[in-house]
């Protein structure tokens, strides 16, 4: 499975702003979970993104986080080869040993677009 988490936050933010408002303790809830839970609120993006682009940036994200113990160029090969994914990080000034989790919304965006130009 992916590291939802992880891709959600990523998600989220192709779509919206999120904002905590506050936090719950695990004692809010019954059975107590090991976690402090958050309310987020959720805003939609005062200007949508092109289609096309979010739907690569979802893609490599979805990739990336689905082998979360993989470096993105491992990840990633399967999509544009090994050599193209680690020129597109080094490119966009990440580490040719990047993880999914280490890259936001706008990163898989200008990584999305560097592989499509490539």
């Amino acid at each position: 499975g992916t590291d939802e988490y992880g891709y959600l936050s990523v998600r989220a933010a192709a779509f919206a702003t999120a904002r905590v408002l506050f936090d719950l303790p695990p004692g809010a809830f019954r059975p107590a979970p090991r976690v402090t839970s958050s309310v987020l609120e959720l805003t939609p993006r005062a200007s949508r993104l092109d289609p096309r682009a979010r739907a690569a940036a979802l893609r490599l994200a979805s990739l990336g986080f689905r082998s979360r113990r993989k470096t993105l160029v491992n990840a990633l090969s399967s999509v544009a080869g090994r050599d193209r994914v680690q020129k597109a990080l080094e490119e966009g000034g990440a580490s040719p040993m990047a993880r999914a989790e280490e890259l936001s919304l706008q990163d898989f965006l200008a990584l999305g677009a560097r592989l499509e130009a490539a």
